[in-house]
């Protein structure tokens, strides 16, 4: 099945390893050399979409199923959310 960046991020991204709803796609990552899809990048539950655009970065091979409701991700650290601008480590991430 075919998805536009919209509608992967109306998704919940859910992480398998400890069920948790980690948040909504934002973003994709795509090597320029082949075209291939690397990875998306997620706005964590509390995050807010123009503030400083704190995002997860889930690379492609940790992505297990591309549901009609969900994204279902392996995602075994610790939520570690930098600021992709400034490089600062976010609140909820220590």
């Amino acid at each position: 099945m075919l998805y536009t960046l919209r509608e992967l991020s109306e998704k919940d991204v859910i992480n398998l390893c400890d069920g948790k709803f980690m948040g909504r796609i934002s973003d994709l990552e795509i090597d320029g050399d082949c075209g291939r899809l690397t990875a998306v990048y997620v706005i964590p539950c509390g995050g807010f979409w123009n503030a400083g655009r704190e995002e997860i970065r889930i690379p492609w091979e940790n992505i297990r199923c591309v549901g009609e409701d969900a994204v279902l991700v392996e995602h075994k650290k610790e939520y570690d959310c930098t600021c992709r601008k400034t490089g600062k480590r976010n609140w909820w991430s220590g």
